[in-house]
């Protein structure tokens, strides 16, 4: 697998009386394609947001050892020489020296004849730095990059550099741009003009515009939501937990098959004894009592003698194993495990459960558009400088039920040190759009940057291009966070699952009707002594057939 890092080329002529361009020191940018003015010369910038990109990489870091990695560090200008004009560029990294440029001729082109006098070669990639340090400018933000207990940078851009450094032969220096600012990490560097040398660590076919991300893909890929943060869900009582396992629908069914077995007992208490032995078999004086215990799994000491209690018989038996078995397992789950009460899921669910809305008062008037008048009382509008103290004192209380608004990835953030929170609503309020890619050749990339220009000159997309600096300073990357997800519930057991024990039930059900219906007239009719002597024959018939299979 290779990992192509293409290069920056930018071509200049410099004036006839000046023939030696200017040269200022490299920079190896791998975040973002801002362009950074600094006056501390660093190597590596370490933006506050990264591009989605550049964050494929971290994806990269466990078997970056074994990746072929190429690094461009070229940039080429063309200065006026005596033979016409010369192509030349500069390499700062050699087994020499380090951060010392020095020139390396590629090629001439004659003014008089236009054309190259050699063939045009480009020098290649290389693969390190030979040992060189480079400088990596940071700043200390809780979303990427921390200081741990010994005052160590630490996070996925620092454990970025150091596997990169292992397979690129250099040393790393971290350098301070800002000390820690806020909650999540802060804007480093201001727009400006573009250092001449840069390297773009990146993934195949992709390239930048001025105001695009181009790749090899022609849709929409990044942007922002409004959502909501909630306060961690109740747990449910042990008593609770009783009448969970089953819905209210397999409950009522269930209790109607008791019920109606009761009911049947009752009945034929009314009736002859010899009715009574007909249903229940003799010596049985509580047959509401092997009911009940029957569901709990005790054994039957006398059986009917008749075939069609007998089936009744093992059929409920296997009922009951079915239900039994079903209530047992799903409440051991959750006896077991912390099960708590369900989220709402939308937004119109937060105000019928009554749920205490916070917004920060930078949503405040994107809150009048799409919040109702007859619902903004729940809604509590705070300082953003106070959110991160409204969101530790309530977050944490299960017994409220508090809600905080704001951008889906300012929430990740919170989530990541308040792990009490219960999550996210699964509908957002809103959501826009901050970027998109374009083909690299597509013949909209041009027009798309000169309507961008045009706009952005005339204040129309000043606000986007807030919103675009918003995410780029609060980008979150899996890698970059925890984001803790809230125990699944358990399965609650419908009809649909236990459907099979209620058809079971009810089938047998009708067997035993049928053969009762049978048995009675056999009884009727005077059919006994011929129904007893033909089991006799059927006995003797299997004896005889056994009999012979042994000899």
């Amino acid at each position: 697998m290779v990992l192509s890092i293409p290069s920056c080329i930018v071509c200049k002529i410099a004036p006839e009386q000046e023939p030696k361009p200017v040269i200022s020191q490299p920079v190896v940018d791998i975040i973002d394609a801002l362009f950074v003015k600094n006056d501390i010369p660093f190597d590596i910038i370490i933006y506050g947001g990264f591009s989605d990109q550049t964050l494929d990489i971290f994806d990269q870091l466990p078997s970056l050892a074994g990746m072929n990695l190429y690094i461009a560090l070229y940039q080429y200008f063309l200065i006026r020489s005596q033979n016409g004009l010369e192509l030349v560029t500069f390499e700062w990294y050699t087994d020499k020296v380090c951060n010392v440029p020095m020139i390396i001729p590629i090629n001439t082109f004659d003014t008089n004849l236009m054309k190259w006098k050699n063939e045009l070669k480009i020098p290649g990639k290389f693969r390190q730095f030979y040992g060189c340090m480079l400088t990596i400018g940071v700043a200390v933000g809780r979303m990427h990059v921390d200081l741990d207990v010994s005052n160590n940078l630490v996070g996925p851009p620092i454990d970025l550099f150091k596997a990169m450094a292992s397979v690129g032969n250099f040393t790393i220096n971290h350098q301070h741009i800002q000390k820690p600012d806020g909650l999540c990490m802060q804007p480093i560097a201001q727009n400006g003009q573009t250092l001449d040398i840069q390297v773009y660590f990146q993934m195949p076919r992709v390239a930048f515009s001025r105001f695009t991300d181009v790749m090899h893909l022609t849709t929409v890929f990044l942007g922002e939501s409004v959502t909501f943060l909630l306060t961690e869900p109740e747990a449910y009582s042990s008593y609770e937990k009783l009448v969970l396992p089953f819905d209210t629908l397999t409950w009522i069914f269930s209790i109607a098959v008791f019920l109606g077995a009761f009911v049947c007992i009752f009945i034929i208490n009314l009736i002859s004894p010899t009715m009574q032995n007909l249903f229940y078999g003799e010596h049985v004086t509580s047959p509401a009592l092997n009911v009940i215990g029957i569901y709990f799994g005790s054994s039957q000491i006398s059986l009917p003698f008749r075939n069609f209690p007998r089936i009744i018989l093992v059929t409920f038996i296997m009922f009951c194993l079915v239900l039994r078995t079903a209530y047992q397992g799903v409440l051991f789950e959750m006896v077991a495990g912390d099960i708590r009460k369900p989220l709402p899921k939308t937004v119109d669910d937060l105000y019928k459960m009554n749920y205490t809305i916070t917004i920060g008062d930078d949503l405040e008037e994107s809150m009048e558009e799409t919040i109702p008048e007859d619902r903004r009382p729940n809604v509590i509008v705070m300082n953003i400088a106070d959110q991160e103290i409204e969101i530790m004192h309530n977050i944490s209380n299960s017994a409220l039920k508090f809600a905080h608004c704001s951008y889906e990835k300012m929430l990740q953030c919170y989530q990541n040190h308040f792990p009490e929170s219960g999550g996210f609503l699964k509908e957002h309020l809103y959501s826009f759009i901050t970027g998109f890619m374009l083909y690299h050749f597509h013949f909209l990339f041009e027009l798309t940057d000169e309507t961008v220009q045009a706009l952005l000159t005339g204040g129309i997309l000043q606000h986007s291009f807030e919103m675009e600096d918003f995410k780029a300073n609060h980008e979150v990357h899996s890698m970059a966070m925890n984001i803790r997800s809230m125990t699944e519930k358990s399965k609650v057991m419908t009809m649909d699952d236990l459907s099979y024990g209620f058809t079971l039930w009810m089938f047998s059900c009708l067997i035993t009707f049928i053969v009762f219906l049978v048995e009675m007239t056999t009884f009727y009719l005077g059919f006994g002594p011929f129904i007893y002597y033909f089991k006799c024959f059927v006995n003797l018939v299997v004896l005889k057939i056994c009999t012979n299979r042994i000899r």
